[in-house]
């Protein structure tokens, strides 16, 4: 028996259902598996081992699948110039527009293993394995994967944290039916004998490069009779001219069953703020590292309210019509740093002291902002959101529009809403709200009142009371799972994040009589199931400070 591993490299799958154009293909089919290996073994220029790999793999039964949780993005139409409709080639302007989808979801870091009951031969595995590591892509061009073999069972799989699905084969039909039955059954295509061969004919291969062959020999002709002669033979052999590229299709599916989750972490629990992020990015200014997080929130909040007006919603403000603190939750702001990995050993959340562990990243992460995110409150509507943030984000044709802050002796920073296809990790919204067990600190916590307890002189019930007002502030958030461990820590839990002291990186935050200081600590969370992001803590959870990253396996 061997699995196959597909791990996707950007943290995100791009696939779309054969019969959808709208939904988000996942679990990953077998068949676009088969067709990954496909092309990798034509774009590798294989030779015949890899091909009899192909012929051998397709003969397989169909395998099971353990595929991790997907978090679809909102599928939004985009208008794709057409290259071969209207207009000149050469002018993007002048071609005609076809609304396109492009559905995806997130998965981070988790693998999606395809699980076959076969032995592998002797003589295939080296041409396997080979062929595994051409591939690419899998899916849209967008959605790069890397590919291993892997002989452990699917049962000895470490997944006391993996939160997913397993599926398995239940019957095969060679008539394509409804993409999905139900929440329990998929339908999913499969490749079974002769698939090969058969995508061979559909995508046209032998007249593709025969007709190559013919342009080839007219290119290398050297004399005008040799010339003529060669047109007219490839005339002759293809009269309407280059033949076509067509579209591959794989006719014969298995219907798929649910057998289980894979843990009992079924869906992850929420907090108020909405499980994304509006990722704003720099784009003109100096560059600003974490330690001006208080600033830089602040005046983007105050760029907020200039552009939201007088009549601003309390979502927005923070504040009821009669001008005291509104109960709700509402409008937060965070920075955006480039921070690594954690720190510490995993296996020491319980307590002990911080532990140093290998971080390629470490070297790299520096905590400079790469732009400033929005959180919003859950339960508002398209309008609400619209009408309290429209103004500012976006021109009147739609555009994002430029936010301008000024800092005083920092200069002035430009901010655009982000919009690339592919942001730099920290801009991306699943990199503070993808679910996690563990939680750590990107900017301090700041607590809401000082400890009645010394620390000084009993520093252990200081720490017992201040991971109590932690445990209130997830309770503020709505996050009713039950924590396992909290380990405190003057220094950043994660590289490229200062010490939460002032003298050596973040500010205190004044307190509401804009004299007195909070105290302020970095921390690693452990809840005993998954939680769902954003999390944000503390009194200055609304301006920067508390917000927390997800560090390791779910």
């Amino acid at each position: 028996m061997f699995s196959i591993c597909v791990q996707f490299l950007q943290g995100r799958v791009a696939a779309t259902r054969p019969n959808d154009d709208k939904q988000l293909e996942w679990p990953i089919e077998p068949a676009r598996l088969f067709m990954a290996l496909v092309a990798a073994h034509y774009e590798s220029d294989g030779d015949e081992h890899s091909r009899r790999v192909l012929e051998w793999f397709e003969q397989l039964a169909p395998p099971e699948i353990v595929a991790p949780t997907v978090y679809p993005r909102t599928v939004c139409t985009n208008f794709v110039p057409v290259n071969d409709k209207g207009g000149d080639n050469n002018d993007p302007l002048g071609r005609s527009k076809q609304p396109r989808h492009f559905p995806s979801g997130f998965v981070g870091d988790e693998v999606i293993y395809f699980h076959f009951e076969e032995d592998i031969p002797d003589d295939l595995k080296a041409p396997l394995e080979a062929v595994l590591a051409s591939v690419v892509r899998i899916g849209h061009s967008s959605s790069l994967v890397r590919c291993w073999l892997n002989d452990v069972s699917i049962d000895d799989q470490p997944a006391t944290d993996f939160i997913g699905d397993r599926w398995q084969p239940r019957s095969i039909s060679s008539r394509r039916g409804d993409a999905s039955l139900d929440s329990e059954r998929h339908r999913m295509r499969i490749a079974t004998a002769g698939t090969l061969a058969m995508l061979d004919r559909q995508v046209n291969l032998q007249a593709i490069d025969r007709y190559a062959d013919l342009c080839e020999m007219i290119e290398q002709a050297t004399k005008p009779a040799e010339r003529k002669k060669a047109i007219a033979n490839r005339d002759e052999e293809f009269p309407a001219g280059a033949p076509a590229i067509q579209s591959v299709k794989i006719g014969t599916d298995a219907v798929y069953g649910k057998v289980s989750r894979t843990t009992p972490l079924d869906v992850p629990t929420t907090t108020i703020f909405e499980p994304a992020v509006i990722p704003l990015t720099f784009v003109e200014g100096n560059t600003l590292g974490l330690e001006s997080t208080l600033m830089v929130c602040k005046m983007l909040r105050n760029a907020v309210l200039n552009a939201a007006g007088k009549n601003a919603p309390s979502w927005v403000t923070g504040h009821d019509s009669d001008g005291s603190s509104t109960r709700d939750a509402h409008l937060a702001f965070v920075p955006l740093p480039f921070v690594g990995d954690a720190r510490f050993d995993f296996d020491e959340l319980g307590g002990g002291t911080q532990k140093e562990k290998p971080d390629h990243r470490k070297s790299y992460a520096d905590g400079h902002l790469l732009g400033l995110g929005l959180v919003l409150p859950q339960g508002l509507s398209d309008s609400d959101k619209s009408d309290g943030l429209s103004e500012m984000l976006f021109d009147e044709i739609g555009e994002p529009k430029a936010i301008s802050l000024t800092l005083g002796a920092l200069g002035i920073v430009e901010l655009r809403r982000e919009e690339r296809t592919n942001p730099p990790k920290a801009l991306k919204p699943e990199t503070w709200t993808k679910p996690s067990r563990v939680w750590a600190t990107v900017t301090p916590i700041v607590l809401n009142r000082h400890p009645k307890t010394d620390r000084k002189t009993n520093r252990q019930a200081w720490e017992q009371e201040v991971a109590e007002m932690i445990r209130q502030s997830c309770d503020h958030i709505g996050i009713g799972v039950s924590i396992r461990s909290i380990r405190l820590g003057v220094h950043g839990f994660l590289s490229g994040v200062p010490s939460a002291r002032p003298d050596r990186g973040y500010k205190l935050m004044p307190d509401s009589d804009g004299k007195a200081t909070r105290i302020q600590t970095h921390a690693v969370i452990e809840f005993e199931s998954a939680v769902q992001g954003p999390v944000l803590l503390g009194a200055g959870r609304f301006r920067g400070y508390g917000l927390c990253k997800p560090v390791g396996v779910r």
